[in-house]
């Protein structure tokens, strides 16, 4: 099997969980690996690469550095992206013409957890499409059963609304409605590919016509390849939207997606992060910490904890989730109708 490289790109805000996916991926990796970090030049500094060397570089294949001028941000001026991301998301679409070496890489977020051999993800990958990746979005032939229902479940009302966003989502960006939405936290590129069909060409005139894009680069790259991608199967990157897929949302074959749930490959934080206070699932941000212990930052730091957010997440939302299965979400619901707040 090639050798792929994997690519991330990070500030000196993001460096101790960059540091948390490099040893998740070193620890569960059959063997060694080789990373690229690509960074703007004026956001990555000399003595957090220095940490990075002294602390992986004897532990891998190899570890390259890619500078980029800052020049190239203005790319991407002039686009509207959630507050949650930065320009440095956007860094990805310059591999292809910066690594003009490299043919395929691995591209993995630097919020997530890797569970597996990365190189197994290579295994699954499809390289005769330019993109390979787990769809977030795969339409599902059963939601008319679902918005027939009289009475629906609260996870089946939270799907319903999630649907309806993701529709709203696809038409803006131009995309064909059956077809599938992928999360770009997770990829392996054919970068030749990228080079011949002049993806980051399409991409900037796409960003140009389509300025407010909420998930920035990932909305780009949908738009533009509108479902022409290589699927990879769902346990390569589990996110929140993933857990809330059921039966009627889903067109995943029900083993794949149990095995997803059970036994993720790839664990996403979309949403709140591991390293955040609000976020909900303590066995995930046990196991964060954990691997955070091994790097070069190991104090363990909670974001957001203050005495509002242990309120939220103590006494408010605990209670809130009492209240709607003692009632039922339905009445809940029909409650809201009366009240005209539905």
């Amino acid at each position: 099997m090639d050798k792929i490289k994997i690519l991330l790109t990070f500030n000196d805000l993001y460096a101790p969980h960059a540091a948390v996916v490099m040893e998740s991926v070193i620890r569960n990796a059959g063997s060694k690996v080789s990373f690229i970090i690509m960074y703007f030049d004026d956001e990555l500094s000399e003595s957090v690469r220095t940490i990075l060397r002294k602390h992986f570089e004897s532990r891998l294949d190899k570890l390259e550095f890619c500078p980029v001028d800052v020049s190239y941000k203005k790319k991407f001026d002039g686009i509207q992206y959630s507050k949650a991301l930065t320009v440095n998301t956007f860094l990805r679409l310059l591999a292809p013409d910066l690594l003009p070496q490299e043919s395929r890489l691995i591209y993995l977020d630097c919020d997530l957890l890797v569970q597996d051999d990365v190189y197994r993800l290579v295994e699954e990958a499809d390289f005769s499409y330019s993109v390979n990746a787990v769809p977030e979005h795969y339409p599902s032939d059963r939601l008319v059963e679902l918005r027939a229902k009289k009475a629906v479940t609260e996870s089946e009302a939270i799907s319903l609304r999630q649907e309806t966003l993701q529709y709203a989502k696809k038409k803006y960006l131009g995309m064909d409605a059956g077809t599938s939405y992928f999360n770009a936290g997770v990829m392996a590129m054919n970068l030749n590919l990228w080079r011949q069909d002049g993806l980051l060409d399409k991409i900037i005139v796409f960003l140009k016509e389509h300025p407010l894009v909420h998930s920035g680069d990932q909305d780009a790259l949908n738009g533009v390849l509108n479902g022409r991608y290589g699927m990879l199967p769902l346990w390569w990157n589990v996110h929140s939207y993933v857990l809330n897929l059921n039966e009627y949302t889903s067109n995943f074959d029900s083993d794949e997606l149990k095995h997803a749930k059970e036994f993720p490959s790839v664990i996403h934080f979309a949403g709140y992060k591991a390293w955040q206070y609000r976020y909900e699932d303590e066995a995930v941000k046990k196991l964060y910490w954990q691997y955070r212990g091994y790097t070069p930052w190991p104090e363990k730091r909670e974001q957001g904890k203050t005495l509002e957010a242990i309120f939220i997440k103590r006494m408010k939302n605990p209670l809130i989730k009492r209240i709607k299965s003692v009632v039922g979400y339905n009445n809940i619901q029909k409650v809201k109708k009366f009240l005209g707040r539905e």
